[in-house]
């Protein structure tokens, strides 16, 4: 840090929210890492890089240098805390911090008013594939948010997951990433309301903006947001709540009154419904976060601090922004009655028939140049997607050719975020700092030589959430060692790498295997490391790679599982998931003997107790595995598929 920190924690609101702004003396216009301490308990970090418009005003040459922070609820039960804002690396305190807080408990009633009336609101439900072409009407892209485009010009709309650090999201609580090309028309997002009101309803609107951090500034601006109301295929305006948001990098507008008047839902068809309305224009990428139309929670957190704000003025200005109101009454509203509902597309079918809604997982791909093979993996995993995700391309400083591709595949499609390491630091290190930047609660790491299969990701995170002591899940391959199908080991008694058999497409193979599996998903003491879906909470327990003693990505995931399994974590094979491995090309046959042989000899030296041949006879005599091989045989040579081979 190179001045000196000047900023002001300006409240701790009643529902739980820290506010305020920091920046250098100097003011150079790097954001100020903040941590925010809950009885000297570090319980957040982010950046002070938000907007606010009194700042603005008030003279500051950079006003992106405000915070909002939701202090998380695991942080407090009953009593009182006391709350500081500080600089992460040398510790200095805001001015008004730290701040004693006294915490008190919700009742039932309090709770059972604070409906919020945009439906889906954390985005945790998506029926569908998140990138649509808008052509006319309406098109869903989470459960209740849909968007709809200039009839004069069709659009091509990616709605993705996001969950940008900073913005105050819960664990459970993502925000929806709208992406478009360049447009010479509009492209609205409608989010018709959960509920009908009886009588005029007095409605607080909050919502947060964010632009990407970094680049050029990009096109896309909210240029109205209006509540209107849907009647038919009609749509019309009652009320602007705000105009030409989210100009600046971050902002949020904050407690804009809206009144729900049942009267002029009366002038139009009985089953007209209220709606909001988010109006795009431009070309580029905009963050929603924390959408919020309703009555908010009772208080639960009440501060208690004799210095509140710097002044009456910063007063009066936190007044008018502050992120969360809070109302002691609450008027009526019961659900919309029966309405039609645009078409909307079949969720995703788990294995065993039942609707499944799948929560976000970000997918890391490892890559050092393999340029044709990275972009064929990137192909199938966004053809196959069905459920929300992010692709994170950990390059180790590949060459410009690579970067040349890299840097079109984030335009082309914002699900796929590119990190570059300034110099090659070796697979593992590669691997964990890719897993350092990621958020979810569910990761994937997958081989760039790799090629994904119509429900791979589904059927294998049905393993994961049906029993939460597992902490990982492999799927079958045709060349995975123990998990490799229909072969394991050749007369010679090596791995071999099952090629697929006669016209067989990968989409192909996996359905076979789906038909032969008996879907048992066999506990497995290891885990091959060329395609694995772990719980990012057993990954954070017990530390990672172990990138000092496998750097180069020989034997680390073998390390890995065992550590897992020595916490209490179980590890299973999704019997009925199938991902084609082209192999490993980045070493020869001589390199990856050498590279084999000493991970065994630093196994067994950390590991003396365990004998690793044991492992290896547990998962060769596995027998939900050893009848899905027999039974694929046969559908294959009863389909005239026979003659697989290895090489």
């Amino acid at each position: 840090m190179a001045g000196r920190l000047r900023g002001h924690l300006d409240e701790i609101s009643e529902d739980g929210w820290a506010s305020g702004w920091a920046q250098d003396d100097d003011d150079r216009g790097q954001p100020i890492l903040l941590e925010f301490a809950v009885n000297e308990r570090i319980v957040g970090v982010i950046a002070a890089d938000q907007f606010r418009q009194d700042l603005r005003d008030a003279g500051f040459a950079n006003p992106n240098c405000a915070f909002w922070f939701k202090l998380p609820d695991d942080a407090f039960e009953e009593g009182t805390y006391l709350v500081s804002v500080r600089a992460a690396g040398n510790g200095a305190e805001l001015r008004n911090s730290p701040q004693q807080v006294q915490v008190g408990s919700l009742e039932p009633s309090a709770r059972a008013q604070a409906a919020n009336l945009l439906p889906n609101a954390d985005f945790q439900r998506w029926p569908r594939s998140v990138s649509v072409t808008v052509a006319e009407g309406l098109t869903e892209v989470a459960e209740g948010w849909f968007v709809e485009a200039d009839a004069r010009m069709p659009a091509r709309v990616v709605a993705s997951l996001a969950k940008p650090v900073g913005m105050g999201l819960a664990d459970d609580e993502c925000a929806l990433k709208i992406a478009t090309g360049q447009l010479g028309g509009r492209v609205w997002l409608i989010v018709p309301l959960d509920a009908r009101p009886q009588a005029s309803t007095a409605c607080s609107f909050s919502c947060s903006f964010r632009r990407p951090l970094g680049g050029a500034e990009p096109g896309l601006r909210c240029a109205a947001i209006r509540l209107s109301v849907l009647d038919g295929a009609a749509r019309h305006e009652v009320e602007v709540i705000g105009q030409d948001v989210a100009a600046s990098r971050s902002v949020r507008v904050a407690d804009v009154p809206v009144v729900l008047d049942p009267e002029v839902l009366a002038r139009h068809s009985p089953g007209a419904r209220f709606a909001l309305t988010f109006e795009f224009v431009g070309a580029g990428e905009l963050v929603i976060a924390l959408p919020w139309l309703g009555l908010p929670l009772r208080p639960r957190v009440v501060a208690d601090s004799p210095e509140r704000f710097e002044d009456a003025n910063v007063f009066e200005q936190a007044q008018m922004l502050k992120l969360s109101p809070i109302w002691s009454a609450g008027v009526r509203a019961v659900p919309s009655p029966a309405a039609p509902q645009p078409p909307r597309p079949a969720a995703p079918v788990s294995p065993t028939g039942v609707q499944q809604r799948l929560p976000f997982v970000q997918i890391v791909v490892p890559v050092f140049n393999a340029v044709a093979d990275t972009l064929e993996l990137i192909d199938s995993i966004l053809r196959e997607a069905r459920s929300p995700i992010e692709i994170i391309v950990a390059d180790d400083h590949s060459s410009p050719f690579l970067l040349h591709h890299a840097d079109t595949w984030h335009v082309q499609d914002p699900r796929i975020r590119v990190l570059r390491n300034a110099e090659n630091v070796g697979y593992t290190r590669n691997v964990n700092l890719a897993l350092q930047t990621a958020v979810a609660d569910f990761v994937v790491l997958i081989n760039s030589d790799t090629v994904v299969s119509p429900g791979w990701l589904e059927r294998m995170m049905a393993v994961l959430l049906a029993d939460e002591t597992v902490a990982a899940v492999g799927p079958v391959s045709n060349a995975a060692s123990w998990q490799s199908v229909p072969l394991t080991k050749g007369r010679d008694g090596q791995w071999v790498v099952n090629v697929l058999p006669g016209a067989l497409t990968v989409a192909d193979m996996a359905r076979t295997v789906s038909r032969a599996s008996l879907a048992a998903h066999p506990e497995f003491p290891l885990l091959n490391g060329f395609c694995t879906l772990f719980r990012r909470a057993a990954l954070d327990g017990v530390g990672h790679f172990d990138d000092e003693s496998f750097p180069s990505g020989y034997g680390e995931e073998n390390d890995l599982c065992i550590r897992l399994g020595r916490a209490g974590w179980k590890l299973r094979v999704a019997d009925d998931a199938y991902v084609f491995h082209k192999k490993s090309r980045s070493f020869g046959a001589d390199v990856r003997a050498e590279l084999s042989g000493r991970t065994s000899q630093v196994l067994a030296a950390k590991y003396p107790e365990i004998v690793i041949a044991d492992l290896e006879e547990t998962m060769r005599a596995c027998e939900p595995l050893n009848a899905l091989r027999r039974r694929l045989g046969e559908l294959l040579a009863s389909e005239g598929a026979a003659g697989m081979n290895d090489r």
